[in-house]
């Protein structure tokens, strides 16, 4: 008797292309973070933590304004308030933002030491001899300098349970305080960043800001002026160098300017955008970017291609020909970041409108509404970052020796507008997860929430160790590198003067 055929649910083939391309794409970044150009290796790092961070945050801070919407703003001002009750919703939605602003400080003084800092200062710059294997398990661990059988400067080989290993001479103390610092100001940055964008989306949606798309971009500025004002005022007040603990507060400022330049990045690119689309639709989306009807989405994808062009020439432009008398350095980095984030948003939200009005996925019940078509756009924007990584080595390889440091920090740009892109699409299909198990609970928030948490345990704890610890080795690795091949050209240059030594320029040659 002839074996029966087994039949397969909708479910089951669901499951099953979702299964496989999630194998498919694990193994893509697993060739792109052993890829043998150190660029690309870096890249896709870097791509992964800030998307980590990205994908946190939100989820975080979803959570935590669910709870203060439940149990705070709609028993007082109701969820759909009008006349005074929507201005004190608007206050309300500026001043959560002054309260996560003021706990990102917080943290940052604290983990950069400046907050309870019981450690001796003449301590933190101590250098120490660690494991520099990174397939070892004991890697970074601190190895006694009787073990040091063979060192020169920052690199040498130790014998470690009877087997002779790389180490390198590095300031432990210090790295720990600024890979913590790092961390939790990535984190607490996107958390304000995010408090900023619902606060913007209050005022966007504000009666008289709602009105019409003139209006709305007017709340634009206000937001980003708004902005402006707060970080003049935290950079007057709060970042000082010299006296006491200088090196810690040489951490908090360097992290705690970028952590702003994020919150403004970040929050005045969506809003930007949410304007632009209303301009382009008629119709302001909701404060996540979502509209109710499918047809108002689909209308717009090609002009949000278009935008992300011209978002693209703004950033480009503004890094590499708008010179320094022409712009403030701060001011200028601001534009560029919001504008390569704002690249990320166009590109989010038209992919978005293209799939919605894909009919092919329609009939295949796959589109953005669904949790497989969720998952098949969260793939398809990584797999596009995948591919700029590779145009954007090919770009950097042919144009480092021009102008490289106004390269390096549009590339760090483009990189971080990449994260912003697949940290959304991934948290959207994560949400989606969420919403969907926390259906089965009787309390759906409460439910919602302990998921949430326990992702988050389990996810900052590695980002933080293993994730982010790579990004910063890479980077230094990077530093290094262009510092020995900058001592190469100089001996090219000019003869050695007296007294150099032969041997420092060997290590150079050795370590490009």
């Amino acid at each position: 008797m002839a074996e029966e055929e087994e039949e397969f649910t909708e479910v089951d083939i669901g499951c099953s292309w979702t299964l496989t391309g999630a194998l498919i794409f694990a193994m893509i970044i697993f060739y792109f973070v052993n890829w043998p150009d150190d660029d690309i290796k870096r890249y896709t790092w870097s791509i992964i933590n800030t998307t980590l961070s990205i994908f946190v945050a939100v989820m975080s801070f979803q959570g935590c304004e669910e709870v203060l919407m439940e149990f705070v703003i709609h028993p007082i001002l109701g969820a759909f308030p009008t006349g005074s009750a929507a201005i004190a919703r608007v206050l309300c939605g500026f001043g959560v933002f002054l309260g996560w602003l003021a706990v990102a400080h917080l943290v940052i003084a604290w983990f950069a030491g400046l907050v309870c800092n019981s450690e001796d200062a003449s301590k933190l710059m101590e250098r120490k001899w660690v494991v520099a294997d990174a397939m070892r398990g004991d890697h970074g661990e601190e190895v006694p300098v009787a073990n040091v059988v063979q060192g020169h400067h920052s690199k040498g080989i130790a014998s470690v349970k009877g087997v002779e290993v790389f180490v390198s001479s590095r300031a432990v103390l210090h790295e720990g305080y600024e890979r913590r610092t790092k961390c939790w100001a990535m984190l607490f940055a996107h958390m304000a960043g995010f408090a900023m964008i619902s606060a913007g989306g209050d005022l966007q949606h504000w009666d008289p800001f709602m009105s019409s798309p003139a209006y709305s971009w007017l709340a634009v500025v206000i937001c980003a002026l708004f902005l402006l004002l707060i970080f003049s005022f935290t950079a007057r007040c709060l970042y000082q160098e010299g006296g006491e603990f200088a090196e810690a507060r040489k951490l908090y400022k360097e992290e705690g300017k970028d952590a702003e330049d994020d919150i403004f990045c970040l929050a005045v690119s969506f809003l930007c955008v949410q304007s632009l689309r209303f301009t382009f639709s008629g119709s302001l989306p909701s404060k996540l970017g979502f509209y109710h009807s499918v047809e108002t989405e689909a209308r717009q994808a090609t002009a949000l291609y278009v935008s992300a062009v011209a978002m693209v020439v703004v950033m480009v432009v503004t890094a590499l020909f708008l010179r320094g008398e022409c712009v403030n350095a701060r001011l200028k980095s601001l534009i560029v970041g919001t504008a390569s984030m704002g690249f990320a948003w166009c590109v989010l939200f038209g992919t978005r409108a293209f799939f919605d009005s894909w009919s092919f996925l329609e009939e295949k019940k796959i589109t953005p509404a669904t949790i497989e078509g969720r998952v098949l756009l969260a793939m398809a924007a990584s797999l596009f970052s995948c591919a700029v990584i590779v145009v954007l080595d090919k770009i950097e390889d042919g144009l480092q020796d021009s102008d490289g440091e106004q390269l390096h920090k549009l590339l760090k740009n483009i990189i971080t507008g990449l994260s912003i892109l697949i940290g959304f699409t991934w948290e959207h299909t994560f949400d989606g997860c969420v919403e969907a198990m926390s259906s089965l609970w009787s309390d759906k928030l409460l439910g919602k929430l302990t998921m949430t948490l326990t992702i988050v345990v389990i996810v900052v704890p590695a980002w933080r160790r293993f994730i982010l610890a790579k990004v910063v080795d890479l980077q230094k690795m990077q530093h290094e590198k262009k510092g020995a091949q900058a001592k190469i050209q100089d001996g090219y240059a000019q003869p050695m003067s007296e007294g150099s030594s032969s041997e420092e320029e060997s290590t150079a040659r050795l370590m490009c």
